[in-house]
C-alpha cells in the first residue's frame, strides 16, 4: 500500500467501509510523485504552454530534431507521441535512441506494448497502446511499474490508455506536411517546460 493510505479500521461502519473502499481505489491508481494531479475521468492536463511548430522536410531534419532532445534529456519525464499511423512516432523514438548512443535493435512495441532500453542515467521505455481494447489493459499489464523516477517514457496512442496513462510533461504531435513532417511541441508541467526550452534551443531550425 502506498504512503498516505490508512489501514482498514477494525470495526468500520457502513459509511467508513465505503469511504475506505473509495480511498483504496484512489491509492491503487495514484500516479507517481513526478506526475501532477489530474482528473482520472477526463485525463485533463493541468497546464499547457503555447505550442512550438517545426517543419521536418526530410529524414535528416527528423533525425536532427530527435537528436536535439537527447542533449539535455533526463528522468523522470513522460512524452506523449501523437499523430496518425505513419506520422513518424516510432521513427522519432528510433532517432532519439540512436542519438542517445543505443546501438542495438529498436523494435516497434505495437505487439509487445512496451520496449525498454537501459541507458546511462535512466531507462527509456517506449510504449505503444494502439492495440488496447480498453484502458484497463494498462493496469492489467503492470505498466505503472515501468514509469518510475528513473525512467523516460515515450507513449504512442496515449488516449487508448484513458485515465490510466501517465499525464504528459510534453506532447509531440506529428503530421504529414508535403514530403516531410510537421512537429508540434507543447509542455504541460513545469518540468516539461524546462525540458522543452532546452530542446528547442538545440533544434537547428530554431537557432
Amino acid at each position: 500500500m502506498q504512503s498516505g493510505c490508512l489501514p482498514t479500521p477494525k470495526r468500520p461502519s457502513e459509511n467508513a467501509r465505503r469511504a475506505f473502499s473509495a480511498a483504496r481505489a484512489v491509492c491503487k491508481r495514484r500516479r507517481l510523485p513526478h506526475n501532477p494531479p489530474f482528473s482520472r475521468k477526463q485525463n485533463t492536463r493541468p497546464m499547457s504552454e503555447p505550442a512550438a511548430v517545426f517543419p521536418l522536410p526530410d529524414e535528416a531534419a527528423a533525425a536532427a530534431f530527435a537528436a536535439a532532445f537527447s542533449d539535455d534529456l533526463s528522468a523522470p519525464l513522460v512524452l506523449w507521441l501523437q499523430g496518425d499511423l505513419g506520422a513518424g512516432k516510432t521513427t522519432f523514438a528510433r532517432n532519439l535512441l540512436r542519438a542517445l548512443g543505443f546501438t542495438g535493435t529498436v523494435k516497434s512495441p505495437t505487439y509487445t506494448i512496451a520496449e525498454s532500453y537501459p541507458l546511462p542515467g535512466f531507462t527509456l521505455h517506449h510504449f505503444d497502446l494502439y492495440r488496447f481494447s480498453s484502458p484497463e489493459e494498462w493496469e492489467d499489464a503492470g505498466l505503472d511499474e515501468l514509469a518510475g523516477a528513473d525512467a523516460v517514457c515515450l507513449i504512442e496512442w496515449p488516449d487508448k490508455g484513458g485515465a490510466y496513462t501517465p499525464p504528459p510533461d510534453i506532447t509531440l504531435t506529428l503530421s504529414h506536411q508535403g514530403a516531410g513532417r510537421r512537429a508540434v511541441l507543447q509542455s504541460h508541467t513545469n518540468h516539461g517546460r524546462k525540458s522543452l526550452e532546452a530542446w528547442i534551443k538545440n533544434i537547428p531550425a530554431a537557432r
